[in-house]
């Protein structure tokens, strides 16, 4: 599982500024994770993180830059879940 740090309760409520920013920049941490979850055969964590990428790009309809990476991390996650469930021999 992905171990992330959680902020104090008094600071998730704060109005964030630049959120596409922080967004594209949590996508590109994402990529590695990918890739160390598909190594561990780790189903559980890539569903996490399609969630997590899905809940992104909800929030970023409008927003090409977002939208792009989100395509990205989203294409590059099916393709290691589908070779991870063929690994384990799970239906895709």
């Amino acid at each position: 599982m992905i171990d992330l740090p959680l902020p104090p309760m008094d600071s998730v409520f704060v109005d964030v500024t630049d959120t596409a920013g922080i967004d594209v920049a949590e996508l590109d941490r994402l990529l590695p994770n990918i890739e160390a979850a598909a190594a561990r055969l780790d189903l559980a964590a890539l569903d996490l993180i399609a969630r997590r990428v899905a809940a992104i790009a909800e929030r970023h309809v409008g927003r090409l830059r977002v939208g792009h990476l989100v395509r990205r991390v989203d294409r590059q996650l099916r393709l290691r879940r589908a070779q991870v469930a063929r690994q384990l021999g799970q239906p895709l």
